[in-house]
C-alpha cells in the first residue's frame, strides 16, 4: 500500500514537473518599428505603444534608437529624444519606458518593445559609442530667419532686437512637419564638456537678403547660446556664408588647432 503511494506521488510530482518545463519563458514582442518620418506618423506609433503599455501594467516598454550615419549628430539626438518629449508632454509614466541607442546605420530605424514580465529585455545589436571631435564637424543645421511678421520693421537689428518676441528657428516636426530646429542643447553641452573646442555658425541666407540680415540672425544665435546656454562668447564665431534656396544656419564643432568649416552656397 504504502508503496502504491509513493509510485503515485511520484508520478504527480514528475507531471508537475513536467508542466512547468512544458510552459515557455515569455518573450520580449516587437511592437513596431520604422525609419526616419514625420511627426504625423511618430505620433501615431508612439500613441498606440502608449495605449498598449498602459493596458497591460505588468509589461515594460523598451525603445531602441539606431541613428543615421550620413546624419549630424545633432539630428539623430533630436529623433532620440522626441520619444522622451511626447510621453512626458502626455504625461505617460515614462519610468515604464527603457530607453536605449544602438550604432548608427545606413538608414535610421526606431523599434518599440513590449516585455512581459519574466522576460529578457531586447539589447540593440551594438551599442551606440560617442566618439570625440578631433577634426572640423558638422554638429546641426536647420531653419534660420526671423519671423515674417517682423520683416518690415528696420527697428529690430543688432542691439536693438526684441529677443523676448522674435524667434528664428521653427520646429517643424513637432508642428506636422519633418524635421527639427537645430539642438543647442547638445550643440552646448558638447562645447562646456571639451575645453578644446570652439563653435562656428555659418549663416545662409535666402537670395536678395544678404548680409546684414545674416548679421541679424547671427546676432540673435549668439546671444541665445550665451545667454540661455552660457557658452563663453569667447568660443563662439560666426561666418557668413552666402546665399541659399532657404535661409538656413550650419552649428559646427572645431578643434582649436583645426581650421574653420568652408561655407558652401547655393548656386543660382
Amino acid at each position: 500500500m504504502k508503496l502504491r503511494r509513493l509510485f503515485f506521488t511520484f508520478l504527480l510530482l514528475l507531471a508537475a514537473f513536467q508542466v512547468c518545463f512544458s510552459q515557455e519563458k515569455p518573450k520580449a514582442v516587437l511592437f513596431s518599428e520604422f525609419g526616419k518620418v514625420c511627426s504625423g506618423e511618430f505620433t501615431a506609433h508612439l500613441n498606440a505603444y502608449i495605449k498598449e503599455i498602459a493596458n497591460n501594467p505588468t509589461m515594460t516598454g523598451y525603445l531602441i534608437f539606431y541613428g543615421e550615419k550620413s546624419l549630424p549628430e545633432g539630428k539623430n539626438q533630436n529623433y532620440y529624444r522626441a520619444t522622451q518629449y511626447l510621453l512626458r508632454f502626455r504625461r505617460f509614466d515614462i519610468s515604464r519606458i527603457v530607453f536605449s541607442r544602438g550604432e548608427n546605420r545606413e538608414t535610421m530605424l526606431t523599434q518599440f518593445w513590449i516585455v512581459p514580465a519574466g522576460a529578457s529585455p531586447p539589447i540593440p545589436d551594438k551599442s551606440f559609442v560617442e566618439h570625440k571631435v578631433v577634426s572640423t564637424t558638422l554638429f546641426d543645421n536647420g531653419f534660420a530667419d526671423f519671423n515674417r511678421f517682423y520683416e518690415h520693421l528696420d527697428i529690430y537689428i543688432n542691439a536693438f532686437v526684441d529677443y523676448d518676441n522674435l524667434d528664428i528657428y521653427g520646429n517643424a516636426f513637432l508642428v506636422s512637419g519633418c524635421d527639427f530646429s537645430p539642438n543647442r542643447n547638445a550643440f552646448a553641452k558638447v562645447l562646456l564638456a571639451n575645453k578644446n573646442l570652439d563653435g562656428h555658425l555659418i549663416i545662409y541666407t535666402k537670395f536678395g537678403k544678404g548680409k546684414n540680415r545674416a548679421k541679424r540672425i547671427a546676432n540673435f544665435a549668439l546671444k541665445e547660446l550665451v545667454e540661455n546656454f552660457k557658452i563663453p562668447p569667447t568660443r563662439l564665431k560666426t561666418i557668413y556664408g552666402g546665399n541659399r534656396g532657404e535661409p538656413e544656419i550650419e552649428f559646427w564643432l572645431v578643434p582649436k588647432d583645426e581650421k574653420p568649416p568652408v561655407p558652401k552656397p547655393d548656386a543660382k
